[in-house]
């Protein structure tokens, strides 16, 4: 698009804007729109976000009918409009506000992808490269303008070391918003919900800010070499690298020094394998290219000190030593990047399928990881299980609690949380070191997906030995015949049937006992062993277990589990 099509473009864009503002002010009392926000959004209260507070009124504030005041401007003043007018306004009603990495520029378009709904978009933004490079992130509002996607009104940067927080903060806020809109999308909270984003971002800014006055604080009366080293970089690269590699040294120090509660007189002595381990899997680095960047900082770092102290030799040849050979890191990001193998195909063919079981219990797995996101989790010495406060703590938490007769209950006893422990300790989304369980990036990738894709992988984990052993408790030779009749009885059921226990035979009735429970969990099956003693198969059960048995192609290839696996 040449230079005068994108001003004529913003001029209407900037003409219908402060048409629907004037009919804003004409028609609502500012004073009780602050006061409904009860001071909580202090975002909105500072004067420079003037234009962010009159877009999200314009846009996302529901008027007591029920309507945003951009319909009603469109339903009153229609016929002041041009038709481009209109249809600007047409379009930003679908807008909403997320957190986006800049991907790539190519020409006057930039590529960026949503971080918390996963999807890539191509904006028209010829004026964002004098802003922000590539690889960075911004808070901001994306819609669409005359066919074009592009950010509307204010693009507010994001440090790259506060964009774990800020998307663990969405998070948790997301899946306790939940408990109260059972269906919820993440596209939908970030529209409906886009205020506790603001204030999340104010929150998330804050903290930063406290935290850059600690580390200037360290760095000024602790440590001086971090001037030294600046004019050390200066002699030998350009200013623009210089900038890179004091920032990382600088995000270095706050990520892992002052957030992990370390003395920052250790930076010249940081275990460096241990580091680059943990800034991957805690997501502190993402990708290849943060990596390299990382390691060369170090390099450099550590090539000075050793110009000035011999003794730091032994950190700058380990340092060399990984800049020759960090396929191991590469690989390990690769993996992070991979994250989840899930059949596209078949999470779109059961979207529809997720009964009430089977949500509850992707809302509860949930409400399980933001708990050991929240606090690093001490486990038991024997068995590196959970300790039975936190058990008590997670369970009034779910949902689906379970109920405990045992005075002294121990983790076995929490039917759905050992279930979800053993689960993410097989999907590698919870991490146990020193006898300790953590929360790493792989976590906050899964509790991004949709829930037709965290629901496939939760199915998928019913044909692994791991349940097998681990939740089930039986033995490997025991499991094999029961699961396989099991899931050829289940086959043969009509969901609009209901059976007694007969139906299965003894043996069976067994294994029923042991596999039902979890197949009821998931929306598979119910059943009653007290007064109606039915067994009945859903038709999500139906449509999943057939889909096993067939090896059904929905299209393409799929990774789903068939029956040969799950019987080995």
């Amino acid at each position: 698009m040449n230079t005068a099509n994108y001003e004529g473009l913003k001029k209407i864009e900037l003409d219908v804007t402060k048409k629907l503002f004037k009919y804003i002010y004409n028609n609502v009392n500012l004073n009780k729109v602050m006061e409904e926000l009860d001071g909580e959004y202090s975002y909105f209260y500072d004067t420079e976000n003037n234009i962010a507070f009159n877009i999200w009124l314009s846009l996302d504030y529901i008027h007591k009918d029920g309507k945003t005041f951009t319909e009603k401007f469109l339903e009153e003043k229609s016929n002041s409009l041009s038709k481009k007018e209109k249809k600007i306004l047409e379009e930003r009603k679908d807008s909403y506000v997320s957190l986006f990495e800049i991907i790539k520029y190519d020409k006057d378009y930039v590529r960026v992808k949503d971080v918390l709904t996963q999807k890539d978009f191509s904006l028209l933004e010829p004026e964002l490269p004098n802003i922000i490079k590539e690889g960075e992130y911004v808070f901001s509002r994306i819609g669409k303008s005359l066919d074009n996607y592009n950010f509307i009104g204010d693009i507010n940067y994001l440090p790259l070391s506060s964009k774990h927080d800020f998307i663990k903060d969405v998070l948790r806020d997301f899946n306790l918003t939940r408990r109260d809109y059972r269906g919820l999308t993440m596209k939908d909270y970030l529209k409906r919900f886009g205020l506790n984003l603001y204030k999340i971002y104010d929150e998330t800014i804050f903290n930063l800010i406290e935290k850059e006055g600690d580390l200037e604080f360290y760095r000024i009366s602790e440590y001086d070499e971090f001037d030294e080293f600046e004019n050390y970089l200066n002699l030998k690269i350009n200013e623009n690298e210089v900038l890179e590699h004091i920032n990382n040294l600088s995000n270095i120090v706050e990520s892992y020094f002052i957030d992990n509660d370390k003395a920052i007189e250790d930076l010249p002595h940081i275990n460096l394998k241990r580091f680059f381990i943990w800034s991957i899997e805690d997501g502190f680095i993402g990708v290849k290219r943060e990596l390299i960047s990382y390691i060369k900082t170090l390099k450099l770092y550590f090539e000075f000190l050793s110009k000035k102290d011999n003794s730091f030799k032994s950190q700058y040849e380990k340092i060399l030593k990984i800049s020759e050979t960090p396929f191991k890191y590469i690989k390990k990001i690769n993996s992070y990047e991979k994250s989840f193998n899930i059949d596209i195909n078949l999470s779109y063919y059961i979207s529809d399928m997720l009964n009430s079981d089977s949500l509850k219990l992707l809302r509860d797995f949930d409400i399980f990881l933001i708990y050991i996101e929240g606090k690093t989790l001490d486990l038991t010495l024997k068995k590196s299980y959970i300790k039975r406060d936190d058990l008590l703590q997670i369970n009034n938490h779910l949902e689906s609690r379970t109920k405990i007769i045992s005075k002294a209950p121990n983790q076995r006893d929490f039917i759905n949380i050992n279930f979800f422990y053993h689960l993410a300790l097989e999907l590698e989304i919870l991490t146990i070191d020193n006898n300790k369980l953590y929360f790493n990036k792989k976590a906050m990738d899964y509790l991004l997906l949709e829930d037709s894709e965290k629901y496939i992988l939760l199915f998928e984990y019913l044909s692994t030995k791991g349940f097998v052993l681990n939740v089930l408790n039986f033995k490997k030779d025991f499991s094999k015949k029961e699961k396989n009749d099991f899931l050829n009885k289940l086959a043969l059921m009509n969901p609009s049937k209901k059976y007694s226990h007969k139906y299965f035979s003894l043996e069976g009735k067994n294994h029923f006992f042991s596999y039902g429970r979890y197949f009821k969990l998931l929306g598979l099956m119910d059943y009653s062993i007290y007064e109606e003693n039915f067994i009945k198969i859903t038709t999500l059960g139906k449509k999943l277990t057939n889909y096993v048995l067939q090896d059904k192609d929905l299209g393409s290839k799929t990774n789903l589990i068939n029956l040969k696996d799950f019987i080995n």
